[in-house]
């Protein structure tokens, strides 16, 4: 999902939390000012008192908004929008009913609830027709599309198209069509891919051939491509689907990991949190460890090396500098003496490392520096390890599907034996958690982490 989608996905919650508490003043005032001369009140409620109220129920609300599929990544129709947000205002309301019911209490005006009710309605729906207008208008002068290619031919492709191109709000553009997915269209699509970009390929042709088939997942896997389809050919191989219809034609969505959408800002929203903490909490451990290499080798302090992160872009990555000056340019020759197999050889006793590297790297104390990769977004607290240029480019296809996510400072082929594990090994439980992510997954390998690194199993 394009930060242009994530960003108005995640706008809505807190613009609803604002409408929500809006409304709930709004009807204090209009009950007791606006209508106190036309029906004075038997019982003022003091403000202070209500605001509290109004404050602690807002985040209630928002669950049933929440429960009736208002923050979901796939954008709604705009009547399905409108339905939701009455649905869930009116369930809202008749809980805080029978909340107030249940707890006896005496409720100084029925007007303010009822109003309250009326407001937060209306000012959702203004609010989100704002959010919804500012989408379409960015949208329709070609910000946030996402660049789809369509493989079919016949009245369903041209439907499709037509569709797509007629509807802003659908935030797709149709860079290219084939009628089969053969070598010519692989080729050019590669070419688009790596030019101004390809995010989504569209199939709605259902007589693909079992070669034809394997040749699109294997393109997926490489290209890190989104994929929608109108046939069944992919269910044996793919989870994750999603059903949508667009101009008529029904697709099957497959989503190569769960980490979209909400799932994507809240890591986002974790990592910036648990990073920065974690900078502030192991400062002092950073500090000595950056003087420790200083006075040993001298500067640099810290080690830069370029890394590929999500979606093959390439980054700075950043460590404590544990090898002598210069030893990268002894790589070429030492790598000949790995002892593991694989694209990412690993030597075990290297000889560039130095007493204090040695030390930094058994308790990984090296790696602390890469806290600042996860505070600024280039890489997660946890995902697959990011490897050099020249290792990925010896990916398998198969393992180009790492590059869809986030690279991480810790993962799950880490606490399952660090560099101990054969890359194949380290691939294959990578995979896994990109297809199974979840936040309890997450939370599961930091807990485990701190473990794995205080038995310095496969510590290099």
């Amino acid at each position: 999902m394009k930060r242009f989608a994530l960003f108005f996905l995640f706008i809505r919650l807190p613009l609803d939390f604002l409408a929500v508490v809006a409304a709930g003043l709004s009807a204090y005032f209009l009950r007791f000012t606006a209508l106190a001369d036309w029906r004075p009140a038997v019982q003022l409620v003091p403000f202070d008192r209500y605001a509290v109220i109004v404050f602690s129920l807002a985040p209630f609300w928002i669950l049933f908004f929440a429960a009736a599929g208002l923050y979901r990544g796939r954008r709604l129709r705009a009547v399905d929008e409108f339905w939701r947000v009455l649905m869930a205002s009116a369930a809202a309301i008749m809980a805080v009913v029978i909340l107030i019911f249940l707890r006896r209490e005496f409720f100084a005006s029925r007007f303010i609830v009822l109003a309250a009710w009326a407001l937060t309605f209306l000012f959702v729906i203004v609010e989100r027709i704002f959010i919804r207008a500012a989408e379409l208008i960015l949208l329709s002068r070609g910000y946030g599309r996402r660049r789809a290619a369509i493989i079919g031919s016949g009245e369903s492709a041209a439907a499709l198209t037509e569709a797509i191109r007629r509807e802003p709000g659908l935030a797709l553009e149709v860079v290219t069509r084939f009628p089969h997915f053969d070598e010519a269209a692989e080729r050019a699509l590669r070419r688009e891919r790596s030019g101004r970009g390809l995010d989504e390929l569209i199939v709605v042709n259902t007589a693909l051939s079992p070669e034809e088939a394997n040749r699109i997942l294997r393109f997926l896997d490489e290209t890190q491509v989104s994929l929608r389809y109108s046939a069944d050919l992919f269910a044996a191989r793919r989870a994750g689907m999603e059903f949508v219809t667009i101009g008529g034609v029904p697709l099957l969505e497959i989503k190569p990991t769960p980490l979209e959408g909400w799932g994507s800002i809240y890591k986002r929203i974790f990592d910036i949190v648990v990073s920065f903490l974690l900078l502030i909490i192991f400062s002092p451990v950073i500090l000595f460890s950056a003087l420790a290499v200083w006075i040993e080798t001298g500067r640099p302090v810290f080690f830069r090396q370029r890394r590929i992160g999500e979606r093959a872009a390439s980054f700075s990555f950043i460590k404590f500098r544990s090898m002598r000056v210069g030893a990268e340019k002894e790589w070429q020759r030492l790598r000949k003496t790995s002892e593991r197999p694989g694209p990412v050889p690993k030597i075990k006793h290297d000889p560039r490392v130095t007493r204090v590297g040695r030390f930094l790297r058994r308790w990984s104390l090296d790696e602390l520096p890469q806290l600042w990769n996860v505070l600024t977004g280039e890489i997660s607290l946890v995902g697959p390890r990011p490897h050099l240029p020249e290792e990925v480019a010896q990916y398998s296809p198969d393992q180009k599907k790492l590059l869809i996510v986030k690279p991480g400072l810790t993962g799950l082929a880490q606490i399952s034996g660090r560099a101990d594990l054969p890359f194949a090994d380290e691939a294959r439980l990578d995979l896994s958690y990109i297809e199974h992510w979840s936040p309890l997954l997450d939370l599961a390998i930091l807990l485990r982490t701190p473990l794995v690194v205080l038995g310095k199993k496969g510590a290099y």
